[in-house]
């Protein structure tokens, strides 16, 4: 079974060497790494150069994470393609524990994504942005997955087309793409990355604002929301974050991190209030332009 894992890279340069150490060991005749990179200079090119057994894409104008991982899928002659990021390390058994879960039928497959060691704050990071991936979920079918630690059948990507190249939630849309088509999504918690934060307070909430719009106004589109619905879900916001926290609760206990969650609550519940309140800009901008066009 062949594999080709695709990183996309854009400035990089502080995680990248142990992303790309912690792949060594898996590059082999059967499986071919595939580096994108559109970062401006020379630094994460340098990184990269250091690893020959790998392959570089390079791209001389900035690529968004989808375009990137796109890109590395046309070039890639694996039947398996395999995402992963810059920011993760991966586990010594995370490739045998995709395979087995190909071999065993399944078509698109993920795993579970762990903190790479560090303070309150990266920890508080990861519990909101991979609640839903945390290793104490069972094995099982899941309704969505994360590049981090992704991986699909080449047919069955090709089928559905590949990433929306220019959405942050890119992952998010395909796994509804995905399921629209008939694809189950499998979760197999014991393929591990480990996922490096580097956020600050402010950059944290700053990509949660966005995502939250972006995440929205996806899912908005996909389902064909009405007025009235963009309505019903701005009125609904204290019943969204009371399930939003609800529910990041139940992964972290099943994931033996509720010390961490408690530790960490206060940045939890402004970063799911922050993520609502892009999520409502998006709608906000909708309703004002049927409105308008009602009046015109």
């Amino acid at each position: 079974m062949m594999f080709s894992i695709v990183i996309p890279v854009y400035q990089s340069h502080t995680t990248l060497a142990r992303c790309l150490d912690s792949l060594k060991t898996v590059a082999s005749a059967e499986c071919e790494i595939i580096i994108v990179d559109s970062s401006p200079g020379d630094k994460s090119e340098g990184i990269i150069k250091r690893f020959t057994q790998f392959k570089l894409i390079r791209s001389p104008n900035r690529l968004l994470m989808h375009h990137a991982r796109n890109l590395g899928a046309q070039n890639a002659i694996g039947k398996i393609l395999v995402f992963s990021d810059p920011d993760c390390v991966i586990d010594d058994r995370w490739l045998g524990e995709l395979e087995a879960s190909f071999q065993a039928g399944y078509k698109v497959v993920g795993g579970s994504i762990l903190c790479h060691p560090g303070g309150n704050m990266k920890m508080a990071a990861h519990i909101i942005k991979f609640w839903k991936w945390l290793p104490g979920r069972g094995k099982g079918i899941i309704t969505d997955l994360a590049t981090a630690n992704f991986a699909i059948d080449r047919a069955v990507f090709d089928q559905v087309g590949g990433f929306q190249g220019d959405l942050f939630v890119g992952d998010t849309e395909l796994s509804l793409r995905l399921r629209d088509n008939g694809h189950e999504l499998y979760f197999n918690p014991n393929a591990k990355v480990y996922h490096i934060h580097e956020h600050t307070f402010a950059s944290l909430l700053r990509e949660r604002y966005i995502r939250g719009n972006d995440h929205i106004c996806m899912l908005a589109l996909h389902e064909q929301w009405g007025l009235f619905k963009s309505l019903l879900f701005i009125t609904a916001v204290p019943l969204l974050v009371v399930w939003m926290l609800s529910r990041t609760i139940k992964a972290c206990w099943q994931s033996h991190l509720f010390l961490d969650f408690l530790k960490s609550i206060h940045i939890i519940i402004l970063a799911d209030v922050v993520s609502i309140g892009g999520g409502i800009r998006g709608r906000l901008k909708d309703i004002f332009s049927r409105v308008r066009c009602l009046y015109r």
